[in-house]
Parts: C-alpha cells; structure tokens; sequence
C-alpha cells in the first residue's frame, strides 16, 4: 500500500513540468511591464479629462468676465441695461442735402412687457470744436411700457426739426437722460460731406435703332454754397463696343449745342442741365461706347459708358409690369412726405420699353395739390432686367411734400409705355 502511494507520487512527479528560474523571472518582468503601462496609459487619461476640465473651467470664467463687462466694450451710442437697450441711430456718414436721420431708440430685449420711467431727457450736436449747432431738453418725468422684444423710437430729430440742415463737417451727437433712476449717456460720431457732381448723361437706358438723342452734362451741387462753374470746349463720340481698345473705329460724333459753352451757377442743394447737343446711334443693333470730354473750370474731365442699342421689347399687353410704389400711408400736419414709383418686371425675360407720360398727382375732392408731369417734351427708353425694378419717380428729387390740414387724400400714378398704361392709386391719411 505504502509502495503503491510512493509509485503514484513518484509518477506525479514526473508528469510534472516545472519552469526554469530564467522563464519565471522573463514572466515576472513582462507581467510588471503590463501593469506599469496600464497604470501609465489610465495615468495619462486622467492627466487629459484633468487638463479639458480645467479649460472649461477656465473658458466659462472668462466668458462671465466679458459678459459682466460687455458694457465696457460696447459703442458709445449703445448702452445695454438688465432690460433694456438704448441707442443712437445715425449713419457714420451723410451727404449735405440729403436726409439725416438720427434718432434714440429704446429696445425690450426681454420677452415680456416692461416698463420704466424716463425723464430729463437731453439731445445736443456739437462740432468736434465743441460748438453746439442744436440743442433740445425734455425734463418731464415719464413712464414708458413697451411689449416684449418691442422698439420705440424716443426722439426723432428729423422728424421734429424737418428743415435743419447741418453743414459738411464732423460733429458728434450726445443724448442723456435717466432710466429708473439711472443715468443714459449716448454719444456717437457722424460726418456730414459736400458732393459736387459733374456727369454726362443720355436720361435713357438704351436707344432705338438709328435714334437721336439729346446729349446733357449734369452739375449737381450738393453743398452749402451756390456754385459758378466755366465750360470750355468738349468733345463726345460713339464707338463699337464689341471691338478692342486700340482697334475701335468712331461711328458717330456729337452735334454740338453753339450756345453749351460759358459760364453757368448752380445754387446750393440744385441741379442744372446743361444740353451739350444730339447724338446719332447706329442702325445696328448691339453695345457701343460713348465717349465724352469736356473742360470744366479749366480741368479736364474723361468718361466712357455702356450703350445698348436695341428694339422694343415687351411681354405682350404688360402682363408681367406692374407699379410697385414706396410711399408713406399714415403721415402728419407738416411732416414731409416721400414717395418712390418703381416699375417691376416679374418676367424672366429682359424688357425693353418706352415711357410716353407719366403722372404723379396728389388730390383732395378733386382737386389737385400736388401733380407732377414728365416726359412731355421727350419720351424716355427704359431697360428692366428680368425678375427686377426700375425706378420711375423719386419724390425727393422733384421738390418738398408737406400737408398743411388733416384729412384723406388720394395718390394716383399714371404710366403710359409703348405698349400699354400702368395704373396704381392708395389712399394719404394725414393726422394732426
């Protein structure tokens, strides 16, 4: 039995296989080297949510900085409030005799109804020398609610003073005033430019074929001050406009007007024509040049233009023009008023018209108060691409509309083209 249990051991024994120490040792080192780089590699992942944690950190605190310190980054003209928002509305830049609008506007940037007191309101302009060329001040104490992401409009400056007129020069626009208890200063810097403008114009956008058309260089004298000006000699040809440079050949030559020449005045704020002659266009149709120089107080002026010389071409009956008008529906007792008259052309073809007439007129009980009339002694070539607008009649450009009763008034707009008549008429409430 005893020998029996020593055979089974010795055989234990020999199916045994034991490792040498160098295979244990091999084993042991690649096993610590498995530990080591899974402990270094979670080591490393740590390191990184660590690092990206503290960048969020770091990134939203600097976000709550610059939003706590908006303020300080804004504009001039822009003060934010926890409700509100107040701001100067003024382009950096306007021409002299144009329209400035400047304004101070409130906004409710919340999305509920809010209101607040306002009061001691002041608006001044000054020069950059610190002279002030108006000035205006409402003290009264007053309580303003305005819908949720609403605007208003808290002064007008040129609605309320209508003729002002501020001269070329830099100046500087401030309004102050207190929003529950809290001071509002607004301050924002406009320039004011004079524009003396020369041009030679056709007042057509393309010619018949073989037509003749009166030739005009246009003084525009946006500026304080009448204006004289001397015209000496001037030249205008028309040359093919598909042919190079160098390579193009005159076709036809200006007919000069014997009396064009001399001394002329512009008044401030006016325009003057001044008919240079007639031009004859080719029978061909296609692109030409015009080409004109003149010498005006003894400089010497060059300009060259894009003429196209084509037929009349139309959609059949007008179906794809209409008259689309940009006019003021509801205005007041000596507020000016401006409209704008624009032909559309919903075709996707290009449209080749002529105006015959036009008629702008404004009535009350069939009388007339203010009527306009164009093109009676010439009719006028008009080019409107296709799904596009050309506009007809500006207002602004032909003299001051302003209301003296109140009441309703009817607008009415006659076009009369080569192959039909637009019509358009809206009716003017005017309030006190």
């Amino acid at each position: 039995m005893a020998g029996d249990e020593k055979e089974k051991l010795s055989s234990k024994d020999i199916n045994y296989h034991s490792k040498s120490p160098e295979k244990l040792l091999e084993e042991l080192k690649k096993k610590n080297h498995d530990k080591n780089s899974k402990y270094n590699k979670n080591r490393r992942t740590a390191l990184i949510i660590v690092a990206i944690s503290g960048m969020i950190v770091v990134g939203l605190a600097f976000f709550v900085l610059i939003y706590k310190n908006s303020s300080f980054n804004t504009p001039d003209y822009i003060r934010n409030t926890s409700q509100f928002v107040f701001k100067i509305i003024a382009e950096n830049e306007y021409e002299y005799g144009t329209q400035t609008e400047i304004k101070v506007r409130v906004s409710n940037i919340e999305n509920k109804t809010r209101s607040f007191t306002f009061k001691d309101f002041k608006f001044f302009i000054e020069s950059v020398d610190g002279e002030k060329i108006f000035s205006f001040s409402y003290p009264v104490e007053t309580l303003i609610t305005i819908l949720e992401y609403d605007s208003r409009d808290i002064y007008d400056f040129q609605r309320e003073n209508p003729t002002f007129s501020i001269k070329p020069g830099e100046y500087r626009i401030h309004s102050q005033f207190y929003v529950n208890e809290q001071l509002i200063e607004l301050v924002k810097t406009i320039k004011v430019y004079e524009n003396i403008e020369t041009r030679v114009r056709l007042y057509n956008d393309y010619i018949l074929p073989g037509q003749e058309l009166p030739l005009y260089l246009t003084i525009s004298n946006n500026s304080p001050d009448d204006v004289s000006f001397l015209l000496g000699t001037y030249r205008a040809i028309v040359e093919d406009g598909d042919s190079k440079a160098d390579e193009a050949a005159m076709i036809s030559e200006l007919s000069q007007n014997e009396n064009a020449s001399g001394e002329f005045q512009v008044l401030q704020g006016q325009k003057l024509d001044i008919l240079l002659g007639r031009v004859k266009f080719p029978e061909k149709e296609g692109n030409y040049n015009l080409k004109a120089s003149y010498f005006l107080n003894d400089e010497l002026s060059e300009e060259t233009q894009e003429v196209i010389v084509s037929t009349i071409k139309s959609s059949e009956g007008l179906k794809e023009l209409r008259i689309l008008p940009y006019t003021v529906k509801v205005t007041g007792v000596g507020q000016k008023y401006t409209a704008e008259i624009m032909i559309v052309n919903d075709a996707n073809t290009n449209v080749f018209e002529k105006v015959r007439g036009f008629i702008f007129e404004i009535e009350r009980g069939g009388s007339a108060v203010y009527r306009y009339t164009q093109y009676e002694d010439r009719d006028i070539n008009i080019y409107i691409p296709a799904f596009s607008k050309k506009l007809i009649f500006d207002s602004t450009q032909w003299r001051e509309i302003t209301f003296q009763e109140t009441g309703k008034f009817q607008l009415s707009v006659r076009i009369i083209l080569e192959n039909g008549i637009l019509e358009y008429s809206e009716e003017i409430l005017v309030g006190e």
